[in-house]
């Protein structure tokens, strides 16, 4: 390997470490509940947007497990870049678990028209569903909100993470201004949604940089 690919792999791997220390701080800070009042006042200040438009609520569904997984499934299968896939299952996977012990302060969705409810109710189904299905399959009786205290907090924002990862591995983490704009976007939905805070945002956008750039760094390392 030559000096500048050497070089170039050691600032990728550089550049990644950044990311996930930047995500384990959002997560210490999300735990500490440091920025509670400025999540409070961005939540307000982007609620008109949703209130002027509703079916911004699509987000939901395009940023789903079911619908970002597919069409990561179709891009890896194409181009045999498995491991994206794995990062990517990785990052869902860490979503479930710092959601159930991150327990910051959850935020108040705004209603959604219900044609756009039924289509987030197939990809996108809550956690108490879920639970109660499980149980129903396996014979047992569920309780009334059974799954309620599953996640008990909203960090971080698995759209947020889905889309940007999803941008990343389809055009590529050469492209950092086309990644902000879809973080960026997708984080002010969400907020002005109800769905999260602004820091839950932040914090699935440094974990998708984090995992896009470990998956460059692993490559440059071939």
């Amino acid at each position: 390997m030559g000096k500048a690919k050497r070089r170039s792999r050691q600032a990728s791997g550089f550049t990644t470490i950044l990311w996930f220390l930047a995500f384990i701080a959002c997560t210490f800070v999300a735990l500490r509940g440091w920025l509670d009042p400025l999540n409070l006042s961005l939540s307000q200040l982007l609620r008109p947007l949703a209130r002027a438009v509703p079916d911004l609520n699509l987000i939901w569904v395009v940023g789903s497990v079911p619908v970002t997984a597919a069409l990561l499934l179709l891009w890896v299968w194409s181009k045999g870049r498995w491991r994206q896939l794995w990062l990517f299952a990785g990052g869902v996977l860490l979503e479930v678990i710092t959601k159930h012990f991150v327990a910051s302060p959850l935020p108040h969705p705004l209603g959604e028209p219900s044609w756009i409810g039924r289509l987030e109710g197939w990809v996108n189904p809550s956690p108490q569903w879920v639970i109660t299905a499980i149980k129903q399959r396996l014979g047992m009786v569920a309780a009334t909100g059974s799954g309620a205290q599953f996640f008990r907090g909203s960090f971080f924002s698995g759209h947020v993470f889905r889309l940007t990862y999803l941008t990343g591995a389809l055009a590529g983490i050469g492209r950092p201004g086309l990644l902000v704009l879809v973080g960026l976007v997708a984080g002010i939905l969400v907020v002005a949604l109800g769905g999260h805070w602004a820091l839950d945002a932040l914090g699935g956008f440094c974990l998708a940089r984090a995992l896009l750039g470990a998956d460059s760094y692993f490559r440059r390392k071939r």
